[in-house]
């Protein structure tokens, strides 16, 4: 029932994508990294291929980008299964949508074992070639470092807050327990189609997905997930963050910062239909985030110590704030 009121009520076109698009005054050759609910457009006249199509036309000389990666639970998990990554005939498990840009004529996805990423534009060479060789997912010379430096880079939210790039800034901040401490060797292609085994750092599971803020009291400790740290969006998202957390003094540090962004122009939010789109302008958010959370991790390193995070983990302290998967 509700697939046909969408139908008839709530429907997406490019065209009227198009002017909501516009709205957020995205300028001419940025570099955008698209994450989405597309579920939250209604029903999508042409199917998630509207999006693409209604993003590139936004400005001339645009770059789109996405993950593509080939799992959807955890690193570790995929690795254990021994598979062999092929840039062609792999399929992105990173939503419907990264699998229609991967397949648009002239897009082009990297060879990255476990994260690669698709990119169809100008800048297209600039963020996927030779990125497969960095032993981190998310170092400086992966596509998401490339697309982090770039004064053009925007963070395209279609409603939702659950973005890739919070694994950027945990390397970025060198985040504690970001990774186990064994090296794996990963199987995939390389430029010239032949098997190669890349030597790789793995994520923890989980714990590294969690941010300690400060409670009311000097004994009380907040553990915020990660994307709800760097991003209260949507509003619907940001009642529920907002309500989880039980800690006036930390509210009230997520909620200063987000007015900051908004009032400075590095958020730019737009309605369309029930969904909120957002344009995030990447360089100063980071820098933002990052200095935040660098001054965070300093500040509670007795509390970011592994033990003491699988002790929060095993007594339910974490798990209340989590909203997502797992570290990918």
């Amino acid at each position: 029932m509700k697939h046909y009121k969408n139908m008839l009520f709530y429907r997406t076109t490019r065209k009227n994508l198009g002017l909501s698009l516009k709205k957020l005054g995205i300028r001419e050759d940025s570099v955008i990294c698209i994450h989405s609910m597309l579920s939250s457009l209604g029903y999508l006249v042409g199917g998630p291929e509207t999006v693409i199509t209604a993003v590139k036309e936004l400005a001339s000389g645009t770059t789109l980008m996405m993950a593509t990666f080939p799992f959807e639970s955890t690193m570790v998990d995929y690795i254990s299964t021994d598979p062999i990554y092929h840039v062609k005939n792999t399929p992105s498990k990173s939503g419907l949508l990264s699998e229609t840009l991967r397949l648009q004529p002239g897009a082009k996805r990297s060879y990255h074992p476990t994260h690669p990423c698709v990119a169809l534009g100008p800048k297209a060479d600039y963020l996927i070639d030779g990125c497969e060789w960095p032993e981190t997912p998310f170092g400086q010379n992966s596509t998401y470092g490339r697309f982090s430096n770039l004064d053009e880079a925007i963070l395209l939210l279609i409603h939702t807050n659950s973005t890739s790039i919070v694994h950027r800034i945990q390397e970025m901040v060198k985040m504690p327990n970001l990774f186990l401490k064994e090296y794996a060797s990963v199987k995939g292609h390389d430029s010239r189609e032949q098997i190669v085994k890349y030597k790789m750092r793995i994520h923890t599971p989980l714990i590294p997905l969690y941010v300690v803020m400060p409670g009311d009291s000097t004994d009380q400790k907040e553990y915020v997930w990660f994307p709800d740290y760097t991003l209260l969006f949507p509003e619907y998202n940001k009642t529920r963050i907002l309500r989880k957390i039980g800690s006036e003094k930390s509210r009230k540090q997520l909620i200063e910062r987000h007015n900051f962004f908004l009032r400075e122009g590095i958020y730019r939010i737009v309605e369309h239909g029930h969904a909120e789109i957002a344009a995030v302008q990447v360089k100063p958010w980071l820098e933002k985030i990052c200095n935040d959370l660098n001054e965070n991790i300093e500040q509670f390193s007795k509390e970011y110590n592994y033990e003491n995070m699988e002790k929060a983990l095993t007594h339910g302290l974490l798990n209340k704030y989590r909203n997502s998967n797992n570290s990918r």
